[in-house]
């Protein structure tokens, strides 16, 4: 088992609703943590519920479907009769993985999620007794905000600006290192992010120093009691300022030691998550802080994740965290993520870099506002219209690769840039310089085929889970560059629209950056 954690993966809790009761210490072995074996990946995280209902040996807290014995619906049915069965004759979930992580050498952390804004149904066993009973502990309160909002999306979230809410976390995490053979706690602020009203967040950022002081203070004691170190993660926004901005004072936690290990953002928006600067504010203090993948972003496809690793290794990062991976098979966590994990060896292979695009969320969807409340601004998708004094809009994008280095020593086979518009037509013009130079329209290449995006197929949270090449509805050209026209570090993109005739605007949807080695 390495000294400290370098590479973890989050399993969300799939199994106990994915499996006929009674649920086998044997299909927890072999399809949630022994896929592991052999891979890069040391810690394993386990989500124990959402909406502080949850799906443990918990004494403190509420169990799901607790004395219920009519389910509404098989899901609920199935998590129940799994979670009491493994209660009954093994101790219980938690204590059944800890005992499962220890035989494969892997230290393990349950994961504590410290909000979830789900569309819920107030009368569903997964709505939380705890928000229940004190709607005037949650974000929303007695307002009704206007629907659609970031106030209406989490508003039936905690709101940390009580000191019950704050302290019945604490009780939860404390209950989990006190009484478990874990090695320490993940408090995930980011699924869901929004712990404060979202006007409140910044003001309110002292509140959760104190309870993560109160709780570092306590596990310090249950750990010498335990005779061992036990270890606090925090998911935090993808920017100090954002972090900030919600309320987790991330650089304050790093440099008084109050956490060990600190991961940047949701994943959602890779290529923009500020890992430089976390990984500055953390130099002297012993705080690792880790690159976040999310593979609904959606990101499976192998030269994207390298980019996004080689991204994260170079701006300074010390490990590599990995959610909604957890169920790709064993192939894939050792030798894909041996090649993430890797900075030597990644450095020569072929990836893809990509600009961040956006999605607004369905009008209808609380996580979406959640999730959107967070994000760093993203650059796509971009209207372009004619400019009446000769504007053109900035892009810029990181580059971890010396592509010039590689190209003078013989080991570069090729770059191209991509730009995929919607409904580009033949007679469209669109002038492009990338850092500097001009990229003649003439020259782009069409493709004959559509680019693709590699996404889940299926019940993708099954062991294991399968992939598909999903085709998108967008017209991309490309241009094919000399390894000189690309840098280091950061990029600029000039873009823009010098004729077009079928519609006033044309919008700009992905911009995409092959490098590939011989």
């Amino acid at each position: 088992m390495v000294d400290r954690p370098r590479v973890l993966s989050n399993d969300d809790g799939w199994i106990l609703s994915s499996y006929e009761p009674p649920i086998t210490i044997e299909q927890m072995r072999d399809n949630m943590v022994g896929p592991h074996a052999g891979s890069a990946i040391d810690t394993f995280l386990w989500s124990v519920g959402g909406r502080e209902v949850l799906s443990y040996e918990t004494v403190i807290g509420e169990r799901f479907a607790d004395g219920v014995e009519d389910f509404a619906n098989e899901a609920d049915r199935v998590r129940a009769l799994n979670l009491r069965h493994l209660i009954e004759h093994h101790g219980g979930p938690v204590t059944a993985i800890a005992r499962l992580c220890r035989e494969a050498g892997r230290r393990f952390f349950p994961s504590l999620r410290m909000n979830t804004h789900y569309n819920t149904e107030e009368d569903s066993l997964s709505f939380g007794r705890f928000r229940r009973d004190h709607p005037d502990l949650l974000i929303g309160r007695a307002d009704d905000p206007p629907y659609g909002s970031t106030h209406w999306g989490l508003r039936t979230g905690k709101d940390y600006a009580f000191p019950q809410v704050r302290d019945f976390m604490v009780a939860i995490a404390c209950e989990l290192l006190e009484r478990f053979d874990v090695d320490g706690i993940e408090l995930d602020f980011m699924r869901h992010p929004g712990v404060f009203r979202p006007e409140q967040g910044y003001a309110n950022r002292h509140l959760l120093t104190d309870m993560v002081r109160q709780l570092r203070a306590r596990m310090d004691e249950i750990g010498k009691a335990k005779g061992r170190a036990l270890e606090l993660e925090v998911r935090v926004a993808s920017s100090l300022y954002d972090s900030e901005r919600l309320g987790m004072e991330a650089e304050r936690w790093m440099k008084e030691g109050l956490v060990d290990i600190v991961v940047t953002g949701l994943g959602f928006r890779p290529f923009e998550a500020k890992v430089a600067e976390f990984a500055a504010a953390a130099e002297g203090t012993g705080c690792q802080v880790l690159g976040c993948f999310e593979g609904l972003r959606p990101v499976v496809e192998t030269e994207v994740l390298r980019a996004m690793a080689a991204r994260y290794w170079d701006a300074g990062a010390d490990g590599l965290y990995f959610f909604n991976f957890y169920s790709m098979s064993a192939d894939w966590k050792r030798h894909t993520v041996g090649e993430l994990a890797d900075p030597e060896r990644l450095a020569r292979l072929s990836k893809q870099y990509q600009i961040d695009r956006g999605n607004p969320p369905s009008v209808d969807s609380q996580i979406g506002h959640a999730f959107r409340h967070c994000m760093p601004l993203e650059q796509l998708p971009l209207r372009l219209e004619e400019t009446r004094a000769d504007a053109r809009a900035r892009l810029t994008f990181d580059l971890a690769d010396d592509v010039a280095a590689a190209e003078r020593e013989g080991a570069l086979e090729s770059c191209v840039l991509g730009l995929a518009f919607a409904d580009l037509d033949e007679v469209d013009e669109v002038v492009i310089h990338l850092n500097g130079i001009e990229l003649s329209w003439d020259q782009r290449r069409i493709r004959d085929r559509p680019w693709t995006e590699e996404r889940y197929d299926g019940e993708w949270n099954r062991y294991p889970s399968r992939t598909r090449a999903e085709p998108l509805d967008w017209d991309p050209v490309e241009f094919t560059l000399l390894g000189s026209e690309l840098r280091k570090g950061s990029n600029e993109l000039l873009v823009g629209l010098i004729r077009r005739e079928t519609a006033p605007a044309l919008l700009l949807e992905s911009v995409r950056i092959w490098i590939r080695y011989a």
